[in-house]
């Protein structure tokens, strides 16, 4: 999807937003050419609560038009 996303739609930047122990979503992104680029401390409330969540960005190739 993140490739139709950004040859197709042209988005030109991609975010996602993971928990940091979601082992399988991370490596799911990092599969997919997302980089990681930091964690934001107490980002979103879920379920009443204040998480952390890894922030990470994949951004279309300059080349792709």
């Amino acid at each position: 999807m993140s490739e139709w996303a950004q040859t197709t739609l042209k988005i030109p930047r991609l975010e996602l937003y993971v928990e940091p122990w979601n082992a399988a979503s991370l490596r799911t992104a990092d599969n997919a050419g997302f980089t990681r680029e930091g964690l934001l401390r107490s980002w979103q409330e879920v379920g009443g609560e204040r998480k952390d969540m890894y922030m990470l960005s994949k951004l279309r190739d300059a080349d792709a038009g």
